[in-house]
């Protein structure tokens, strides 16, 4: 009786922890995608890329492409410098899920971004854009989260002459 009670004991204690720790993890990618966010609205390159693996692959357009660290900083740093954000604004929550052993989790994000920049003659324009792209993330030793891949698609942009 005392041993069926023990393991009763224990088997709610490790599935408890389990939630906790899997909440935790949850809560920090959760994180993580705001400071995406606020890394767009501050044109803050180097803090977008701060929680990205130094070889994190992405695919869009039908390219893949894997990172190549401080030069893709400074084409996000340009882009940034030719924009200003209106919406950076999830259409919907993010789904999060884990790998059994909570080693790697991706995120699916459904976006859309409203944004101003200038046309060839120098106009203001209105960029509307509705993305949706997947985001791969691997557990790091120390217990932080970094972008190994990303996988994005968008609609086709709304372009409004201002």
């Amino acid at each position: 009786m005392k041993t069926t009670v023990l393991l009763l004991f224990f088997l709610v204690a490790f599935s408890c922890s389990d939630k906790t720790g899997a909440e935790k993890d949850k809560a920090q990618l959760l994180k993580l995608h705001a400071q995406q966010r606020q890394a767009h609205f501050a044109k803050d390159a180097k803090a977008m890329f701060a929680s990205s693996s130094p070889d994190m692959i992405s695919v869009n357009a039908g390219k893949i492409h894997v990172s190549s660290g401080q030069s893709d900083t400074e084409a996000f740093q340009n882009y940034f410098n030719s924009v200003e954000f209106k919406k950076w604004d999830d259409v919907k929550p993010p789904v999060i899920r884990f790998s059994e052993d909570r080693s790697l989790a991706y995120a699916v994000v459904d976006k859309l971004v409203v944004l101003t920049t200038k046309d060839s003659t120098g106009r203001n324009i209105e960029e509307t854009t509705h993305y949706a792209w997947v985001s791969i993330y691997r557990k790091q030793k120390n217990g932080d989260w970094k972008l190994e891949c990303i996988a994005s698609t968008n609609e086709p942009e709304k372009v409004v002459p201002l």
